[in-house]
């Protein structure tokens, strides 16, 4: 796995998640420049995310980075409250590719934080691995076509029902019934556990 950091600006980066999986979809390409389509071209020539229409090691490893940044902060004590694909930066170093979390958003002390809050970054995750699973979809943007993207979800987990229930507990939008922080804790040492789709 690869290092996790956290900074306002991570001067070395890549790209940021939401460039690596939109240059997956070609109606996405006009809104990048010319030199980062040509940076991108040549990043999933060496790196490529889909095999047979399935993610690569790639996609899964950078969640794991992502998924470690997470629990590295809750056990620091802070909550990012601002998990986008516009927050993960992806960074080279000696031929490793890794995602890092940038700039976190409000926080609040330790003493006025509740379950409610840690929560918040839980659901965010799983929108994470949606999109960077599903090439960009969100669960929530069209209520319309979730079935669609949650049958493709499934299909794309039908070797791991563990993980796509998992997954699924993350993102239910009545906090009663997502997964709480101790949970949160299971699901990442669960998802180290996996290697391949």
């Amino acid at each position: 796995m690869g290092l996790v950091k956290f900074s306002t600006y991570c001067s070395n980066h890549l790209c940021t998640l939401r460039d690596l999986i939109d240059y997956g979809i070609p109606q996405k390409r006009g809104a990048f420049t010319d030199h980062q389509l040509r940076f991108l071209k040549e990043f999933y020539k060496s790196y490529p995310l889909w095999k047979n229409k399935a993610p690569s090691s790639l996609p899964l490893s950078l969640i794991k980075d992502i998924f470690s940044g997470v629990a590295q902060l809750h056990s620091d004590e802070f909550i990012h409250r601002g998990l986008t694909p516009d927050a993960v930066f992806i960074i080279s170093s000696k031929k490793t590719v890794f995602a890092t979390i940038g700039a976190l958003g409000s926080t609040l002390q330790p003493s006025k934080k509740t379950e409610k809050d840690y929560s918040a970054d839980v659901f965010a995750l799983g929108c994470l691995v949606f999109f960077a699973l599903l090439k960009g979809k969100d669960p929530y943007s069209d209520e319309h076509k979730r079935a669609p993207v949650e049958t493709a979800f499934k299909e794309l987990l039908k070797n791991f029902p563990e993980a796509h229930h998992l997954i699924f507990q993350m993102l239910d939008p009545n906090i009663l019934f997502r997964y709480s922080e101790i949970f949160f804790v299971a699901s990442f040492a669960f998802l180290l556990s996996m290697t391949t789709m």
